[in-house]
C-alpha cells in the first residue's frame, strides 16, 4: 500500500467513533477498542508464523502508528505516525480460567500511545489463541477482519486504495444538510411517539470492560437459521438475533420497573452501499435506530414483526445513509461536544442496549497456516449505554458476546441474561 503524504480525512462516523473513544478517556482501557479472537485449538502458533505476522503488519506501520489531526479548516484527519513495531506478546497459563483472566487484563488495557493494533498470544493446555486489539479510531469490524485475510492471503489489494477520506469533504452542503433533515425528523418522531427505557449508566464512567461469550456449534447455528427463516424469513436473521435481545433484556426492564420502549442503535455496515465492498481502514458502518415497544404482547413473534417493519422501512428511507451522510457536518465539532451528544441522543441515552451482527465472515478457515476452531469480536462497551450484545459468523458458527460496563448489572444478573439468551440461540424456543 502507498502511504503518501496526502491526509487521511475522517468521515462524519469516524468521528462519532472518536466521541465514542472520548467517552472511554477514563476507562481502564481509555480508549473505545475491540478484540478480534482467533482460537487456534492445538495448533501452535511457531515463530516464523509470528515473524510473518508482524512483518506483514509493520509493511504499514505509519498508518498504524498514527493519530488524530485538524486541519486548519477543521476537519479531522489521520496522521501518519512513526514509532516502533507492533506490539505483541505472549502468556502461557495453566488452564482455561487462566486464559480467560489473561484475556480480560489485556482488554482492559491501554492500547501504546499512538498504536491503533496490539497482537497477544496466549497457549495453554496445547491450545492457544490469538487475539487482536484494534482501535476503533483505525477500524471497524468487519474492517480488521477484512485487514486480518489480507495478512494471511497476502491480498495487498485490499490495503491498496488510499485509506480514508482522500479530501475534506467541505463541498456539497446541500446534500449533507438534506440528509440531516432526514436524521433529525427520524430522531424527532421517535422521542415524540416513545420514552427510551434504559439501565442507570451514570456511574460507569470509570468501570472495566466485561463480557460473555456464547459459541453455537454448526448443528445449533444450522437450527437457528432454519428457525429464523421460518419465523423472520429469508435474510432476517439480523432482526430474528435482535428480537431475541429484545425478548431477553426486557425482563430486566422489568425487574428494575424500568418503563419505555427498548432503543436498539444496530449499526450497519454499508460496504457495497456507498462504500466499496473491500474497504479495510476507518469506520464504514452507520446506524438503523430500532424500536420495540414493550405492550402487554411480548412474545418473540410480536417483537420480530415489530422490528423486521421497521428495519425495512429504515432501509426504503435510507436512513443509515442518510445518517452517515449528516454526520459530516459534525466534525466541527469538538470531541467533549460530540460525546455529551452521543451519549444523550435519544432524550437522556444512547439507547437500551447496543446490538450488531457481523455475517458472512471475511476470514478462511485458516490464519497463516493455522487452522482456526472459532473467530469472534470482543467490542468494549462505551459507558452510555454501557451493554450490547454483538452476534457473529464464521465458517458455519454463530457466536455472541454479551459486552458490559461492570456494575451495570449484577455478575447474577449478566449470568442470567446469558442463559436466558443462550437457551433461546440453542433451543430457539424462548419462554416469556
Amino acid at each position: 500500500m502507498l502511504l503518501s503524504e496526502k491526509k487521511h480525512y475522517y468521515n462524519g462516523i469516524d468521528w462519532v467513533a472518536a466521541a465514542l473513544n472520548y467517552q472511554c478517556r477514563l476507562t481502564p482501557a481509555r480508549g473505545n477498542n475491540f478484540l478480534i479472537v482467533l482460537d487456534l485449538g492445538a495448533h501452535p502458533f511457531s515463530s516464523a508464523k509470528k515473524t510473518r505476522l508482524l512483518d506483514a503488519c509493520n509493511a504499514i506501520l505509519p498508518l498504524l502508528n498514527g493519530s488524530i489531526r485538524r486541519a486548519w479548516h477543521l476537519a479531522p484527519y489521520w496522521q501518519t505516525g512513526n514509532g516502533s513495531g507492533v506490539p505483541f506478546s505472549e502468556n502461557s497459563p495453566a488452564d482455561d480460567a487462566g486464559a480467560d483472566s489473561v484475556l480480560y487484563k489485556f482488554m482492559n488495557e491501554p492500547l501504546p500511545e499512538d498504536t491503533g493494533l496490539e497482537i497477544k498470544l496466549i497457549s495453554f493446555n496445547g491450545s492457544g489463541r490469538l487475539i487482536f486489539k484494534f482501535s476503533h479510531l483505525l477500524f471497524d469490524g468487519r474492517g480488521a477482519e477484512l485487514f486480518l485475510r489480507a495478512i494471511d492471503g497476502g491480498h495487498s489489494d485490499l490495503m491498496a486504495m488510499h485509506p480514508g477520506l482522500p479530501h475534506p469533504e467541505l463541498n456539497n452542503w446541500t446534500e449533507q444538510f438534506k440528509a440531516g433533515k432526514i436524521v433529525h425528523r427520524k430522531r424527532l418522531a421517535i422521542l415524540e411517539k416513545h420514552k427510551i427505557a434504559a439501565l442507570p449508566s451514570g456511574q460507569l464512567t470509570a468501570m472495566p470492560a466485561r463480557f460473555r461469550v456464547i459459541q453455537l456449534d454448526p448443528a445449533a447455528s444450522a437450527g437457528l437459521q432454519k428457525k429464523s427463516e421460518r419465523e423472520a424469513g429469508p435474510f432476517m436473521l439480523g432482526i430474528y438475533l435482535a428480537s431475541i435481545v429484545c425478548h431477553c433484556f426486557d425482563h430486566f426492564l422489568d425487574a428494575r420497573g424500568i418503563n419505555g420502549d427498548i432503543m436498539l442503535p444496530m449499526s450497519v455496515d454499508l460496504r457495497g452501499f456507498g462504500v466499496p465492498a473491500n474497504t479495510v481502514f476507518f469506520n464504514q458502518w452507520s446506524f438503523s435506530p430500532l424500536i420495540a415497544e414493550r405492550d402487554e404482547h411480548r412474545e418473540l413473534a410480536g417483537w420480530i414483526g415489530k422490528l423486521k417493519k421497521q428495519m425495512m422501512s429504515n432501509a426504503a428511507d435510507k436512513i443509515p445513509q442518510s445518517l452517515r451522510t449528516a454526520s459530516l457536518l459534525s466534525r466541527i465539532l469538538p470531541l467533549p461536544i460530540m460525546s455529551l451528544f452521543s451519549k444523550n441522543i435519544f432524550g437522556q441515552t444512547a439507547g437500551s442496549i447496543m446490538f450488531s451482527f457481523v455475517s458472512g465472515s471475511s476470514l478462511a478457515p485458516s490464519f497463516i497456516e493455522t487452522p482456526l476452531r472459532n473467530m469472534y469480536h470482543l467490542p468494549l462497551m462505551p459507558p452510555h449505554p454501557g451493554i450490547g450484545v454483538f452476534f457473529n459468523s464464521f465458517e458455519d458458527r454463530i457466536n455472541a458476546v454479551i459486552s458490559y460496563r461492570e456494575g451495570i448489572l449484577s455478575e447474577d444478573e449478566i449470568d442470567e441474561f446469558t442463559q436466558s439468551i443462550e437457551k433461546c440461540l440453542r433451543k430457539c424456543h424462548p419462554q416469556g
